[in-house]
């Protein structure tokens, strides 16, 4: 069984590797050109980790970091449950930004660890956006 200390620590190394990731993805989206519009846009829903613009297009960018020892795709470990909660955030964003008549889709960048360095993947269109 884990202690109490060490789960902390695991969900606290989670933590920093997720915000590492976000940094990294934004700063690698920003190279290919797009346009980064915030960073951790929260509801109630859930939340979104980037919005950026990619030649006229809102897209909503799920950051997906994972260790050495995974079992998966990042991009993987997005289940239905979670893009309906993105959707929702994202619908919420367009409304509250007025962005309702711009096209809009979901991305993935994958952060995976490899030896001491990252390798990051971009996939475009990911996933639909749900509608309630």
């Amino acid at each position: 069984m884990t202690s109490e200390p060490k789960r902390r620590a695991q969900a606290q190394a989670r933590a920093d590797r997720g915000k590492e990731g976000e940094a990294l993805a934004a700063r690698f989206l920003q190279q290919k050109g797009f346009r980064i519009r915030g960073r951790n846009f929260r509801t109630r829903f859930g939340e979104i980790d980037i919005v950026a613009e990619d030649q006229g297009q809102i897209v909503f960018v799920e950051v997906r970091s994972l260790g050495p020892s995974r079992r998966h795709l990042p991009e993987e470990t997005i289940q239905l449950k979670k893009q309906q909660r993105l959707s929702r955030t994202a619908l919420l964003y367009l409304r509250a930004h007025r962005l309702e008549d711009r096209t809009a889709r979901f991305d993935v960048v994958a952060v995976e660890e490899e030896g001491a360095g990252r390798i990051l993947r971009h996939v475009p269109d990911a996933f639909e956006i749900w509608e309630d």
